[in-house]
């Protein structure tokens, strides 16, 4: 095993530790093979120990698991966890798996790389091939607000893809608009109350390369005066992450100012 302090990886596969013709053992599902005896000869530690290594090191006792999507079409899985700290803690495993799903064979994958994105920022990283990864930072951003009273609309609706799957906190769902991107559109939020934010995360779950391509978001205290924007700019792949001052209002809007054909990298759909 090697341990990358810099990025906190194990790497599971390595010529450096691990010579096939010795170990045959290492992906059997166990955590240990023993030469002779259990318990009264000698052992070698197999990938399954690296792996609960993973959760025990950095996942601490209490931790709540959170949800995490991963991107369409890739042998990369991951789970992620809030700890007790508030210490997000997201374990990624690159591997293909063997016949009929089984873990007892070198699968050779190759390395990927991978994008993890929060509301606290992006990291992008090169992960190698059958190795499990761990990363752990510290959140800067303070709780989501509840959803229990969220109610949403928008200037375009394509069909069962209504503004409120934008919102139900379910990362299969999406609304979209089923149009070309164009400046005028919008979708507003209603948080059924007066609340305190300083942050909108437009997280585009498993569509990776969506994002508005240019926006202002406003806010209101009755959705009908809606005075300047608070914010603008330009949406990034994955997730956009929109900083303010802080605000306290009960409906938020967010207004397309740029055009992107139908077809493009925008598939027009929001999570809040």
């Amino acid at each position: 095993m090697r341990y990358n302090a810099r990025t906190g990886r194990f790497i599971m596969k390595s010529t450096n530790y691990r010579d096939p013709a010795q170990d045959p053992d290492f992906w059997v599902d166990s955590q240990l093979s023993w030469a002779g005896a259990p318990g009264s000869s000698t052992y070698k530690l197999n990938a399954w120990y690296y792996t609960f290594g993973q959760f025990s090191r950095y996942i601490q006792a209490s931790a709540i698991r959170i949800d995490s999507t991963g991107a369409i079409g890739t042998d990369v899985i991951n789970v992620a966890f809030k700890n007790p700290d508030g210490t997000i803690v997201v374990i990624v495993v690159n591997r293909t798996p063997g016949p009929n799903g089984s873990n007892a064979t070198d699968s050779n994958t190759s390395a990927k790389t991978l994008k993890i994105v929060t509301p606290d920022g992006q990291i992008t990283d090169t992960i190698p091939g059958d190795t499990v990864a761990t990363y752990k930072w510290s959140s800067t951003t303070g709780n989501s607000l509840s959803r229990s009273s969220w109610s949403a609309s928008a200037s375009n609706t394509n069909g069962s893809y209504t503004a409120v799957q934008a919102i139900d906190g379910n990362p299969s769902t999406v609304w979209t608009s089923g149009l070309s991107e164009a400046a005028g559109q919008n979708f507003t939020l209603n948080l059924g109350s007066s609340q305190t934010f300083d942050q909108v995360s437009l997280n585009m779950g498993n569509l990776v390369n969506d994002s508005p391509v240019t926006y202002q978001l406003f806010t209101s205290i009755d959705g009908v005066n809606w005075g300047s924007p608070i914010a603008s700019g330009s949406g990034t792949n994955n997730m956009t992450n929109i900083i303010f001052a802080s605000q306290t209002k009960s409906f938020i809007r967010i207004a397309l100012t740029g055009a992107q054909p139908i077809g493009g990298p925008l598939r027009r759909c929001i999570g809040l």
